[in-house]
């Protein structure tokens, strides 16, 4: 593999595990009172990582990453139920 392809792998493995917690964190954080307020930074954030992964996935233009953004969000949210994700300090953590 070439460092290219090495690179695109790198980015597409950080916005997978970041739109993962963010997604996991959004399910989350509306009910913790200290957290609510960070509610739509925490969305913006997921939503800059989905449209750099819309980009890898094949977006051409602007609009096509749109589309493909709220795709990739929507793919990440199932995802995140399906398999019961959570993040490793969560997994982790004594019981």
């Amino acid at each position: 593999m070439d460092e290219a392809s090495e690179a695109i792998d790198r980015i597409r493995a950080h916005c997978d595990n970041g739109i993962r917690y963010y997604t996991w964190a959004l399910k989350r954080m509306p009910s913790i009172p200290e957290q609510a307020d960070h509610v739509p930074l925490v969305r913006s954030l997921r939503s800059s990582l989905a449209q750099v992964l819309a980009y890898i996935e094949g977006a051409t233009d602007e609009r096509s990453a749109m589309s493909k953004k709220d795709e990739i969000e929507a793919r990440y949210e199932t995802l995140v139920q399906d398999e019961g994700w959570e993040p490793s300090f969560v997994k982790d953590a004594p019981k």
